[in-house]
């Protein structure tokens, strides 16, 4: 009986973490030929799923992810945070550099810098997202 209460329970912990839709609001700044690009985009995506953008003048494509986390306890509180994983695949399939990873628990954003030659014509991508439950 006890194994069925926990199988049940874990289904339950799975179908609302995929079912949840987020509303993306993603900024992305880079330079191009010295001058500072700004693109904006907006998504409405599920949690457990790629983004996957393809951003003009930027040699690689940005992958990211967004897990939910129900009834985490942090001093005393039951909240329910969000881990973002962001990473930079090239042509070939290959993750370039380290994939990152930011855990929001107390607000609904967060901004990456990814550094390096192979990334952009200036090295430097900023990744800057602000999301909402719908």
């Amino acid at each position: 009986m006890i194994i069925i209460k926990l199988f049940v329970f874990i289904l339950s912990f799975i179908s609302l973490s995929v079912s949840a839709e987020i509303n993306l609001n993603l900024k992305i700044g880079q330079i191009i030929d010295f001058k500072k690009v700004e693109t904006i985009k907006n998504f409405s995506v599920k949690f457990n799923q790629d983004i996957i953008i393809n951003q003009p003048g930027l040699k690689n494509t940005i992958v990211i992810n967004f897990k939910k986390f129900e009834n985490v306890l942090v001093n005393g509180n039951s909240i329910n945070p969000v881990q973002i994983d962001i990473k930079i695949i090239d042509s070939k399939k290959k993750i370039i550099g380290k994939p990152q990873t930011i855990t929001t628990f107390y607000n609904n954003e967060a901004q990456f810098n990814i550094r390096n030659s192979s990334y952009s014509d200036s090295g430097e991508v900023s990744v800057r997202l602000k999301f909402q439950e719908s």
